[in-house]
């Protein structure tokens, strides 16, 4: 299905959300209403898309919704061509009761089950960082990625971008009469039809394993109540990381690679409490600082010259200071 045309018909705050009540058209021609939970920015938790009777009714629209008593919706509209079920006259009324989450009982009979995976390569080369795509699919974002090696990446919402998943990302030029009239790289994108339902399909930059041979790396997803779900992905690291990387370390805190490019990790253990990173060039000038936490930090460093830099790592009680060159 290819959305064509998309209306909004009303919106409604709810505990510090936004609900948007509206209709999209396919390229046959096939009207759905839907139901969209965004937050005050406009990020998108949820998407609902509603049909009556069965997914063969072609035109209806939802234009109004209102709260129920039991903290869930309900949404009134109307349809035609309701004569190709055996309903007359053609065109009647619609009602659509959902629950908080937009679950309906017709075309949602139980909440999306919350799932991920991550496209890596079967090798890969140690302490690096790539571009891999992530898969979401589940009942409301904002999600949240964490990884064995340390790695969290949060605040991940649905794009508005919504691609059925037999064309997926691509480039989409639009023309007419040799005229274009749209036309896009789809990079990230929210793909329908998916085995999981609705499925996140998004560009993350992933940190790679600090030790060589096959490694075993926990992904877990966290969604925006608190569900989780673990996968187990299994990669060759190259050695490559004894002779490209060497480390400092004071206290058990780790410093590396060492000369660094562009990305310098810091592995923070957890019987340290820090609360920010100075980094300070040798003339003791303060060049940049960086909010740190517990396990691993990466600070971008490519905007530095080249030359030897102190970072010091301040707790409530202490300071701790090593020393790294930038190539």
């Amino acid at each position: 299905m290819i959305l064509i045309e998309s209306s909004l018909n009303a919106i409604i705050e709810k505990d510090n959300s936004l609900f948007l009540l509206g209709n999209h058209r396919n390229h046959s021609g096939a009207s759905r209403g839907y139901l969209q939970k965004v937050t005050n920015d406009g990020s998108i938790c949820w998407n609902r898309s509603y049909y009556p009777i069965d997914t063969t009714t072609t035109y209806q629209w939802l234009v109004s919704i209102q709260n129920t008593a039991d903290n869930g919706f309900i949404m009134a509209g109307y349809g035609d061509e309701y004569d190709r079920q055996g309903i007359y006259p053609p065109q009647q009324a619609w009602l659509v009761k959902t629950d908080s989450l937009g679950i309906d009982g017709l075309c949602y009979t139980e909440l999306p089950e919350l799932n991920i995976d991550i496209a890596l390569p079967t090798t890969l080369n140690c302490s690096d960082t790539i571009t891999v795509y992530a898969y979401i699919a589940g009942k409301s974002a904002p999600y949240t990625i964490e990884t064995s090696i340390g790695q969290n990446i949060d605040s991940i919402y649905y794009p508005p971008i919504f691609v059925p998943v037999e064309i997926g990302l691509t480039h989409v030029n639009l023309e007419w009469d040799n005229t274009t009239y749209f036309e896009q790289t789809i990079t990230e994108a929210t793909l329908s039809n998916h085995e999981w339902g609705q499925c996140i399909a998004k560009p993350i930059e992933f940190y790679t394993p600090h030790n060589a041979g096959w490694q075993q790396i926990q992904i877990t997803v966290t969604d925006a109540y608190g569900e989780t779900k673990t996968i187990t992905k299994e990669v060759f690291v190259n050695d490559n990381c004894s002779n490209n990387i060497t480390e400092e370390n004071i206290n058990g805190i780790y410093l590396y690679p060492n000369p660094i490019k562009d990305k310098l990790f810091i592995d923070i253990p957890q019987n340290i409490n820090p609360i920010y990173a100075e980094i300070y060039n040798s003339l003791g000038q303060l060049i940049k600082s960086n909010n740190v936490h517990t396990g691993l930090n990466v600070i971008n460093v490519s905007e530095l010259t080249s030359g030897i830099y102190i970072i010091k790592i301040t707790t409530n009680t202490e300071k701790f200071s090593l020393n790294f060159e930038k190539e």
